[in-house]
């Protein structure tokens, strides 16, 4: 077996998984000093832009619908994900979110801050943002000598090839005393690490991820970047889904229980983030 370093620390890792989700000729690898995993080979960083800006074949491998519906789709966490930033900020911040995505979450968190601005590689999703008022552009340097409040990252950072280096220009982007916010997957998540579900690890792993945080390797992440920050634990999805997993072995069922009671799904929630298997890691820098 090749040695491999971390991408993060440097140091040696082991190998974990043969094979990612549209790429069955990469390999995963975690390095135990710092909590991460990532892919091996890494993919070049010209060929994933490519992957999402021209091609759009981020969405079309895996069957998502258009932008239009994905804004729909992606508005009910949206309005979870901008009242919960909302509680951060205050009226007169002006923010970025880098990977905006469908847009959802600019329309939502607009009525609750000054300005807020959007960067999205995706020319579909940045024409379709365009018409929902957002100010949204396709390469972040259209705002140099611009700075913000707060940089909002959701489901990003697990893209960048170099997220230390990516952070540390942020700062050119941020105002003094301004903050970033960070949603990623946890690596840590219950399907991977408490039940040990070999489909979930074919699922999970896949090629655009190409690095997978834990909660000690994001917040070293941050720390290499010059962060210090919070990172805690949240649980977006519900004791249903993980039912269906581990009686299905597929993705899906996300409420299908419809007779749990909210108290037994929010005890479920709760133990996970206690414990350190939530399936999302949030991270507010200070």
């Amino acid at each position: 077996m090749n040695k491999v370093k971390c991408r993060l620390c440097g140091k040696q890792s082991k190998f974990l998984h043969k094979g990612v989700r549209h790429a069955s000729e990469l390999e995963v690898y975690y390095c135990s000093s710092c909590g991460l995993a990532f892919l091996n080979p890494f993919p070049a960083e010209d060929e994933m832009r490519k992957y999402y800006e021209e091609e759009d074949v981020y969405h079309k491998e895996d069957g998502d619908p258009d932008v239009e519906e994905r804004f729909k789709i992606d508005l009910p966490e949206a309005r979870i994900r901008a009242e919960r930033v909302a509680r951060e900020l205050g009226r007169k911040s002006e923010i970025l979110e880098i990977g905006s995505g469908s847009g959802a979450f600019l329309h939502c968190i607009r009525a609750k801050v000054k300005k807020a601005y959007g960067v999205e590689l995706n020319g579909k999703s940045v024409e379709w943002m365009r018409r929902k008022k957002p100010d949204c552009v396709d390469d972040i340097n259209r705002f140099k000598g611009k700075k913000f409040d707060s940089i909002i990252m959701l489901h990003v950072l697990e893209h960048i090839h170099s997220p230390v280096d990516f952070l540390m220009y942020l700062k050119n982007y941020l105002s003094k005393g301004g903050r970033l916010f960070i949603e990623v997957p946890n690596h840590d998540d219950a399907l991977n690490k408490l039940y040990e579900l070999p489909e979930f690890k074919d699922f999970n792993y896949c090629k655009p991820h190409l690095l997978y945080f834990s909660a000690k390797a994001l917040k070293k992440t941050l720390r290499m970047a010059g962060f210090d920050s919070k990172v805690r634990g949240i649980q977006r999805y519900d004791l249903s889904k993980h039912m269906r997993w581990l009686q299905t072995r597929r993705p899906g069922g996300q409420g299908y229980y419809g007779k749990f009671s909210e108290k037994l799904k929010d005890s479920y929630a709760r133990f996970l983030v206690q414990s350190g298997y939530s399936d999302t890691l949030w991270a507010v820098t200070e």
